[in-house]
């Protein structure tokens, strides 16, 4: 069926090249995470070893958080290629890149503030910011920020250790799954 519509095929096409650049990105991102954390980790041995650890697990966790983005993206134009290569019906390909009608099948999302945590020589860390206080998504009725969005959990004052397989599967329920 692909075969006889060339169109269909461009529009394949189109997807697998966003989807193989959303992969190129991704490994760049991790080639620069480790070469900035290794750089600051080397910087760092002089002074204080706690100090540089926690210096570099910003950037490591900035990295993440923009691997995870990419990562994301490419899982919704994998299903985006999928939807539009399952397609039967024989009418005009829009070339359509908008992956919102496959977004609703993504996963859930959480976050956990780990603290408390025993540091040889700064004593015990104290809960910081919370990360999701400056996310947001661009939605068709305005901007959705994650704090209202999802929620945040404290692994100290709600026993994390018990209670991680069943906030998991709460985020699981509300995306759905």
């Amino acid at each position: 069926m692909a075969d006889d519509n060339p169109n269909l095929l461009k529009h394949l096409e189109f997807i697998q090249l966003t989807i193989a650049r959303m992969a190129a990105n991704s490994f760049i991102i991790k080639g620069w995470a480790v070469t900035l954390v290794a750089a600051i980790l080397a910087f760092t041995t002089t002074e204080n070893t706690c100090k540089g650890a926690w210096l570099a697990l910003i950037p490591a966790t900035m990295f993440w958080g923009l691997d995870g983005y990419f990562l994301r993206q490419e899982r919704l134009f994998r299903r985006l290629y999928d939807q539009v290569r399952l397609r039967t019906d024989e009418g005009a390909t829009n070339f359509s890149m908008n992956t919102s009608g496959v977004e609703k099948e993504e996963r859930g999302w959480l976050a956990v503030q780990i603290h408390g945590i025993q540091c040889p020589n700064q004593g015990v860390c104290f809960a910081g910011r919370n990360p999701f206080d400056d996310w947001q998504v661009k939605q068709t009725n305005g901007v959705a920020h994650f704090l209202k969005m999802y929620p945040i959990y404290d692994w100290v004052s709600q026993n994390g250790a018990k209670n991680l397989p069943m906030w998991i599967e709460d985020a699981a329920r509300r995306a759905g799954r």
